[in-house]
């Protein structure tokens, strides 16, 4: 009796095998969570597309992998997963990444929880007047209209 064999799948177009390290989830600029790893040369690398379907979606940060990347991209999925190396030898970096981390996952869940219940059309329709005045501002009115809300919105006066 013969052992059934598999073919490897073959290279994506103009991609290598490197190591990278997973630092885990941050927020992006748009509230939502994004991947962020580190490849051989030292450079992040984010990835917003949701991962929680594939089978490495539990990477601890601090994990190496091997994953095939050139330089614009990797694929992290399909026939293509990353193949789990071992842990970085940093404690104290891969208590700082699972800190972030984790901080990056309550605070989108608290913006999801506040969009939830103010509704994004309520938080939409009043931050418009800031946002039609901030565009027609110059660099000097933006940076005082912004120092306006921050004062106005975290000043105590008003409060009980």
């Amino acid at each position: 009796m013969t052992e059934p064999t598999t073919t490897p799948p073959a290279p994506p177009d103009g991609m290598t095998r490197a190591s990278w390290t997973y630092q885990g989830r941050r927020l992006t600029s748009d509230g939502k969570l994004a991947h962020y790893w580190t490849d051989p040369a030292g450079e992040r690398r984010i990835f917003a597309k949701d991962l929680t379907a594939s089978s490495w979606n539990r990477a601890r940060p601090g994990a190496r992998y091997l994953v095939w990347a050139n330089d614009t991209q990797a694929r992290l999925s399909g026939d293509y997963v990353p193949v789990f190396q071992g842990m970085v030898d940093d404690p104290a970096q891969i208590t700082e990444w699972e800190a972030a981390d984790r901080a990056a996952a309550a605070e989108a869940r608290l913006i999801k929880e506040a969009k939830g219940a103010l509704g994004h059309d309520y938080l939409a329709e009043h931050l418009e007047p800031l946002r039609a005045q901030y565009a027609r501002s110059n660099r000097d009115g933006q940076a005082a209209l912004l120092g306006l809300v921050i004062q106005t919105i975290t000043s105590r006066r008003g409060r009980a």
